[in-house]
């Protein structure tokens, strides 16, 4: 379920971007609708294992994960600034749960904000929250340079990052996979960003003489 929300988390970053440069012509809004349509039936209504994951019994696993929030709250109440230290929070967890959490399935949160805050703590997660702040920044300042290679480039890791932030809400993103893809990520944007500064330098004093003629 939290990769169908990424995907559509990403989907709707990349229509939107694009319905807002170049507008939405008729065509394009009734397929969307459809689109919109058929999606609904897919996961709802017409019974397939895509369907029935997203609409049946889960038998208590997204609620299980409400307690695991609370929990984290409490580490990070106790341990604001440094937290209880990376990859501990496993180890320290049954120290914080009351007797409320009896009857509660416990393990590590669910959530990858609230276990790099209960980890390394607020300094940690301002730092980890940066790393995704700079890739978005520089990727949407790809998509605003309207060139023909960069901006879709851009857009797309643009979208890919939105995508990874909604499904860190209801997961854990320590798989090595993932973690180099977000690096991928990062060193991809960067480098898209040094390559345009250099072709629009290269191409600045062609275009001034051209002025000049």
């Amino acid at each position: 379920r939290g990769g169908w929300l990424e995907l559509l988390i990403s989907v709707t970053v990349l229509l939107g971007a694009r319905w807002l440069r170049f507008g939405i012509s008729r065509k394009t809004l009734i397929a969307s609708v459809l689109a919109v349509a058929f999606a609904v039936l897919f996961f709802f209504v017409i019974p397939n294992p895509v369907s029935k994951r997203l609409a049946a019994d889960d038998n208590g696993s997204a609620h299980s994960r409400v307690p695991l929030m609370h929990l984290a709250l409490r580490v990070i109440a106790a341990n604001p600034l440094l937290g209880v230290g990376a990859n501990n929070f496993s180890s320290v967890m049954n120290q914080y749960a009351g007797s409320e959490f009896r009857s509660e399935w416990i393990y590590t949160v669910h959530n990858q904000f609230l276990l790099v805050g209960a980890e390394t703590g607020i300094i940690g997660l301002i730092a980890y929250l940066s790393i995704y702040v700079d890739i978005l920044r520089r990727a949407w300042r790809l998509w605003r340079s309207r060139d023909s290679m960069f901006a879709p480039l851009g857009l797309g890791i643009m979208a890919g990052i939105c995508g990874f932030l909604a499904h860190m809400f209801v997961d854990i993103f320590s798989d090595g996979g993932l973690i180099a893809l977000i690096w991928l990520f990062a060193a991809l944007v960067r480098i898209c960003e040094c390559l345009y500064r250099t072709e629009r330098m290269r191409s600045a004093p062609i275009q001034s003489r051209e002025a000049m003629a």
